[in-house]
């Protein structure tokens, strides 16, 4: 039922984040990673400013000012690859550092940002999942978890795997984490993949890996409400599915 012509609309737009001066009624800076953390919206990945991370208004996340903002390791040459809350500390990885963001102060101006707590950076920005482990993530030499002081090694076991990721399909990587299981889906180089054919699947309980032959570029666990924690997943093939994970009970037959 919408009769109101574009140019109508834009005339009438609100400011803009980059263009308020009056700093009121400003919508949200691009980005591609988002993170809520103690009331408000955390926005990163901006392809102009990679190493900035914007916030909104306390309680409020349709309100940004254009002063809430922090520059993280400036013009060290990498960007931001995840901002995620461990532990209740904001938590910031880059090409090759992982640092804390402390949010704690009374006041913006009291925030800053720690030395590079590991030098071990995610390569891959889709990769990162909070886990018991820590955050898991995927850096070109193989699977991190980054425990809140440093990253460890955690994929020795798979390390031919890890190898066979396209490395120019690396930003494709998606992780996902469920019911004790971290999932890697990635595009493997030995099949000649252009879309994620492979996912990695590590068992937090028996410590081990499985691979699987699925071409999926996205998940989404329903764990709320009355929800199983069923797992979907959607397709990195043009054919536009959705599946839907199910699992059966296992059985040893032993004679």
């Amino acid at each position: 039922n919408d009769t109101v012509a574009d140019a109508t609309a834009d005339d009438d737009a609100a400011p803009t984040w980059a263009t308020a001066s009056a700093g009121s009624n400003v919508t949200p800076p691009k980005g591609t990673i988002a993170e809520i953390d103690k009331e408000r919206l955390f926005i990163s990945g901006n392809l102009t400013y990679p190493s900035d991370v914007y916030w909104s208004d306390d309680g409020n996340p349709d309100f940004f000012t254009l002063s809430d903002f922090i520059v993280v390791r400036e013009d060290d040459g990498d960007k931001i690859t995840f901002v995620k809350t461990q532990l209740g500390i904001l938590t910031i990885g880059k090409t090759n550092t992982i640092q804390r963001f402390y949010t704690e102060g009374s006041s913006v101006t009291d925030w800053y940002v720690s030395a590079p707590m590991s030098v071990v950076g995610c390569q891959a920005p889709l990769s990162a999942v909070n886990t018991p482990l820590g955050i898991v993530y995927l850096n070109r030499a193989g699977l991190y978890a980054f425990n809140g002081q440093s990253s460890q090694f955690i994929s020795d076991a798979v390390t031919p795997e890890i190898q066979d990721i396209s490395e120019t399909m690396l930003e494709s990587a998606v992780g996902h984490y469920n019911k004790n299981e971290y999932q890697l889906s990635y595009a493997a180089k030995k099949y000649g993949a252009s879309v994620n054919n492979r996912v990695l699947v590590y068992d937090f309980v028996r410590d081990a890996y499985t691979i699987d032959t699925k071409s999926v570029d996205s998940f989404a666990s329903f764990e709320s409400g009355t929800d199983s924690g069923a797992i979907y997943a959607g397709t990195s093939t043009q054919d536009g599915y959705v599946f839907a994970f199910s699992s059966s009970k296992g059985e040893l037959v032993v004679r």
